[in-house]
């Protein structure tokens, strides 16, 4: 075989190789992803205790702090995060209708040190 044609079937075997370890590298992260961070089918599903509270969770990971506001005005939360990255620009904007028998007085916000936001609703 001669020099070329070694080179090109070495750089086959190279770059088959190297997409199988950048797959089984992504399949670890999704793995890692799923076991340490909730579910984002379930990011925004109300959990609700019918006698004391209404909660909603966001993982909001992808945004830095100063660029999440949440403000409370009649009966809706409304919360928008977002992220100026020119490469990976993101908005999220959510308007959450609150239950008529939430005390809106007593609606907290949490956010954890893995970016997961909870927004709590006590009952009357």
């Amino acid at each position: 075989m001669s020099s070329t044609g070694e080179f090109l079937h070495l750089k086959i075997q190279y770059e088959s190789k190297e997409e199988e370890l950048e797959h089984e590298g992504f399949d670890c992260c999704r793995w890692l992803y799923k076991k340490h961070m909730p579910n984002n089918d379930d990011c925004g599903q109300p959990k609700v205790n019918p006698k004391s509270f209404v909660s909603w969770v966001y993982n909001l990971q992808e945004f830095p702090p100063d660029n999440i506001i949440i403000q409370l005005k009649d009966k809706f939360i409304y919360l928008n995060a977002f992220k100026h990255d020119p490469r990976d620009r993101q908005d999220l904007i959510k308007r959450i209708l609150m239950p008529d028998k939430v005390d809106q007085s007593k609606v907290t916000c949490k956010m954890s040190s893995k970016g997961i936001l909870t927004i709590t609703a006590l009952f009357d």
